[in-house]
């Protein structure tokens, strides 16, 4: 038994670092229960220090920008009623009130006791949108130069 704890704790810490390196964080819902969990990474992403929430689709709403909320919201609840993966591009506000940018990526799946799981990984995206930004600029002066050309 104690050779499994001790997997389960290297596995569980192994996933934790990935996550910090990576830029991840890992969330699910349990559609039996309602019960709605995320990883610590999760809530540094939301500017936040691990567990000072309860999270809930309503709580996480609440940092997602404005004018993206009721997308998300929408794209989330049509996911619950179709059981269909889901994949949202969205705006969140930092604790500072600076943008960033996330993927978030859900599917569902089957727990142990055969209850229908909606998991999910949301990962930051602000080093792709700088790299995309850079690009359309630099897209931008190409055809200019062409244009004198």
């Amino acid at each position: 038994m104690c050779k499994i704890n001790d997997a389960i704790i290297f596995s569980y810490e192994t996933l934790n670092h990935a996550e910090i390196s990576a830029g991840f964080g890992i969330w699910k819902k349990n559609t039996v229960t309602k019960k709605f969990t995320v990883s610590d990474n999760f809530y540094r992403f939301l500017g936040v220090e691990p567990n000072p929430i309860e999270p809930s689709l309503d709580i996480i709403l609440q940092f997602v920008h404005p004018e993206d909320r009721e997308e998300a919201r929408k794209v989330n609840e049509n996911s619950y009623l179709t059981n269909e993966p889901t994949t949202n591009y969205y705006r969140y506000l930092w604790h500072d009130g600076t943008i960033r940018y996330r993927v978030s990526v859900g599917h569902f799946s089957l727990n142990s006791k055969g209850e229908l799981i909606k998991i999910g990984v949301s990962q930051n995206t602000i080093e792709l949108m700088k790299k995309t930004e850079q690009l359309e600029q630099n897209n931008t002066q190409l055809n200019a130069i062409n244009s004198e050309l």
